[in-house]
């Protein structure tokens, strides 16, 4: 067969690997490790830390692209009168325009992800419980103390009754070994990485969540159905007959064995997020009134709040240093000043000019990008911004960074003032290139012209 035939058959021949089935694979195997108290806390710990990372990228992404804004800004104020005034003038719109961008992602995503979060502690802390807190990780001895004749649940008018308290102290499990289960916790952490299509999620179902169950077993030993009272045994691990005797030597005793614990009842389930959010509420759950409150966050809200917030998403605004000067030449922004420039104020030509002719009007080049040819040489330039002591001294990202009302405030008034004394002595430069009094000196001449032709 051919070599090139043999090729391709194998190629047909391997698994897809699409970026959809790579997802719902991550998923899967997450999904999967998550199945007991130490591994759904990491499950549910790696949901905490990714939606807290999305909450933090939204607003940081914010912050940076409006702190862009500020340096462009001032870099354009400065640069007034300069071959790059135009580019850092546009430039400065468009990162107004992603500032307002991310600020609105930002607010739109802050409430459902919040909810989000908090619904993923609520229910951690709530599986936590179930699982560990509530289970002693040894088993629960009792204390027995006789307590006199009679009895609450078996007969009370007899003469031969007895009672005696049993009381268990359990204590709560505040810390357990994971080591176990290590390679199943890091498994199912990584469902971070899939959380953004995420279709299904690990739960102690809110309709299954009970107590542990408890087990202990009642012993005797003698014939008790002649007891005349009872004494608390020694050891108090039982009560038996008359004086205090040990628990291998009564002859008349009864006693509870230590209570065991189990959570195997309880199950970890998957429910389909979508189905689940559409779904019915726990009617268990939910509170009849306004004088009750749940205990738990329901199965249904968890499932919404997951999926508000992975529509809540969106990929963070970029701040404007990689994107190439020529892709910028064909915004909006960039094509208006440009027409305006070359065609005059009173109508835009309706053909679109090249990329390269108006990247090279706006911003003096066809090539590089906005960090390289912008914003580096903001890092190492100079400014002298007088103050009532010392001057305002250092780069302009410095400035923008520290001072930046002082600064475009004594931009905007040596501008204003540059272009008042320019505009008093005929030299403010029109959108053509030409001052005022070379405009007038030109309609003069071609004025001569004019009637000098006719007068022939």
């Amino acid at each position: 067969m051919d070599r090139t035939l043999i090729l391709i058959a194998l190629v047909v021949a391997l698994p897809a690997t699409s970026g959809a089935q790579g997802v719902n694979s991550r998923e899967t195997k997450a999904n999967a490790a998550a199945t007991e108290a130490c591994t759904m806390d990491g499950y549910y710990e790696a949901i905490e830390k990714e939606l807290t990372s999305w909450l933090e990228e939204a607003v940081s992404a914010s912050q940076e692209i409006e702190a862009q804004q500020q340096l462009l800004r001032l870099a354009s104020a400065k640069a007034v009168g300069t071959p790059k005034a135009i580019g850092y003038e546009v430039l400065t719109e468009l990162a107004a325009e992603r500032s307002k961008q991310a600020s609105t992602a930002a607010t739109k995503a802050a409430e459902p992800l919040a909810r989000a979060l908090t619904a993923i502690a609520s229910r951690r802390a709530a599986t936590a419980v179930v699982l560990k807190l509530t289970v002693p990780q040894n088993t629960v001895q009792y204390t027995h103390t006789a307590n006199g004749r009679g009895g609450t649940v078996l007969a009370q008018s007899r003469s031969d009754t007895a009672k005696c308290d049993v009381t268990p102290e359990p204590p709560a499990t505040l810390k357990s070994s994971c080591s176990a289960e290590k390679a199943n916790f890091v498994a199912a952490q990584k469902i971070l990485t899939a959380l953004k299509t995420l279709k299904a999620i690990k739960v102690v179902s809110s309709t299954q969540l009970k107590l542990p169950k408890t087990t202990t077993t009642i012993e005797g030993v003698g014939e008790l159905s002649h007891s005349t009272s009872w004494n608390t045994g020694t050891g108090n691990k039982h009560c038996n007959e008359k004086a205090a005797q040990a628990p291998d030597a009564a002859t008349k005793a009864v006693a509870l064995t230590p209570i065991t614990y189990s959570t195997s009842a309880i199950t970890v389930t998957t429910i389909n997020i979508e189905q689940t959010a559409n779904a019915d509420e726990d009617k268990d759950i939910q509170p009849a009134n306004d004088d009750e409150r749940s205990s738990i966050i329901s199965d249904k809200s968890l499932a919404q709040a997951i999926r508000s917030a992975q529509k809540a998403y969106t990929e963070p605004q970029k701040p404007l240093n990689n994107e190439p000067l020529v892709d910028l030449a064909q915004t909006a922004a960039a094509r208006a000043v440009y027409d305006f420039l070359t065609k005059g104020t009173t109508k835009r030509p309706t053909e679109q000019a090249d990329a390269k002719k108006v990247a090279q009007l706006i911003f003096g080049k066809d090539t590089g990008d906005v960090g390289t040819e912008f914003l580096k040489p903001l890092e190492s330039d100079s400014n002298s911004i007088p103050t009532s002591d010392k001057p305002i001294t250092g780069p302009t990202t410095k400035i923008a960074a520290e001072h930046y009302n002082e600064a475009m405030a004594y931009y905007y008034a040596l501008n204003l003032k540059k272009t008042t004394t320019a505009s008093k002595s005929g030299t403010v430069k029109k959108g053509d290139g030409k001052t005022e009094s070379e405009e007038k000196t030109k309609n003069k001449k071609d004025g001569v012209k004019s009637r000098g032709l006719h007068s022939h």
